[in-house]
């Protein structure tokens, strides 16, 4: 997931560039609903392939604000951009300035995914593990796929 810090304080949450490469095209999407608490490494939201679902943990605590209803009704613009208008929820965070310590950016995410991707490689024997279901590891550590 990525997460975007707003100037009201709240926090856009969607999925990276890399977690929608990996997925491949998503069907449907089940967002939290607002006012739900969330807590982070718990389910925030999850997506439908076909008949498999891929869960995404909160990056963050906090409570759900807005779910993006717009981008539910056009999937297809996650693929070509994931960011910027397709962010998936809005969460107002209690403990942001704990949850941001553990968080990846700049180098240090990038490295982060290009060890992920030669896990996810090695795995997979260079076919995309999301296919084989299972627990996915690496950049997917909060994401479990289920068939």
């Amino acid at each position: 997931c990525w997460l975007r810090i707003e100037q009201d304080g709240s926090i856009k949450i969607g999925l990276d560039d890399f977690a929608t490469k990996i997925v491949g095209e998503i069907d449907s999407i089940d967002i939290s609903n607002p006012g739900m608490k969330v807590t982070k490494g718990q389910p925030l939201f999850s997506v439908k392939q076909k008949n498999k679902i891929i869960t995404f943990n909160s990056p963050i605590d906090g409570q759900v604000l807005q779910n993006n209803i717009e981008l539910s009704e056009n999937l297809k613009g996650l693929a070509a951009s994931p960011y910027a208008e397709n962010w998936i929820c809005v969460v107002d965070p209690v403990n942001l300035d704990v949850d941001l310590q553990s968080l990846k950016i700049g180098n240090s995410a990038v490295v982060l995914y290009q060890n992920d991707l030669d896990v996810l490689t090695g795995i997979a024997g260079g076919v995309a593990l999301i296919s084989y279901g299972g627990e996915i590891y690496g950049a997917y550590r909060t994401a479990k796929y289920y068939q």
